[in-house]
């Protein structure tokens, strides 16, 4: 097996941490119970987020099983998106604000909305608010009830869609009812 090279040496620490606890729970070593039939990548990378969850807690726990599945070339669909979302969604929350119409366009709202926020929370990104985002998208709903806006927020930003408004690098959404304008999504934070 062919391991990667130029690795910080605290996950060396955790590939011989692992695969100690592998030889601890099969009663062989690694690479023999690698080798067995029924043994894949996608059920050793289980193991690995739940030993080192367990042991470092969720997102520094992830990270330690990513590395070593890395360094032991252990690799299975799951792995490739569950990266692919923490690396999108990583230090990022939920916003949601709204404004009066007062005869402003939805342009304008957004506008002045960002601009408040710049003005409270700084322009240095990350602030977790709509000053993060650059555009937005309109979301046509048929219930104006406060329970259908809020039924429309959370399904837009829980279900991630790459470029859509639960990345927190794609647009904010945007609702219109009769006397506001809502905006929402998830912004770097």
């Amino acid at each position: 097996m062919k391991l990667k090279k130029n690795i910080k040496s605290i996950d060396w620490i955790h590939v011989d941490e692992f695969k100690e606890h592998i030889k601890s729970i099969t009663k062989v070593s690694f690479d023999e119970y690698r080798g067995r039939p029924n043994i894949n990548d996608t059920f050793l990378w289980l193991i690995a987020c739940r030993y080192f969850t367990a042991k470092l807690g969720s997102e520094p726990g992830m990270l330690a099983a990513d590395n070593v599945c890395e360094i032991l070339n252990i690799d299975c669909e799951q792995r490739r998106v569950n990266n692919k979302i923490r690396r999108l969604k990583m230090g990022a929350t939920d916003f949601v604000i709204s404004i009066k119409k007062d005869s402003m366009t939805p342009q304008e709202a957004f506008a002045k909305l960002r601009k408040e926020a710049v003005e409270r929370y700084g322009n240095r990104g990350y602030t977790g608010t709509i000053a993060e985002k650059v555009n937005f998208v309109k979301v046509e709903i048929k219930d104006e009830s406060m329970e259908g806006v809020m039924s429309i927020v959370r399904s837009a930003t829980d279900e991630y869609v790459e470029g859509g408004i639960s990345d927190k690098f794609g647009p904010a959404g945007m609702i219109e009812t009769e006397t506001e304008y809502i905006f929402f999504g998830v912004a770097g934070c």
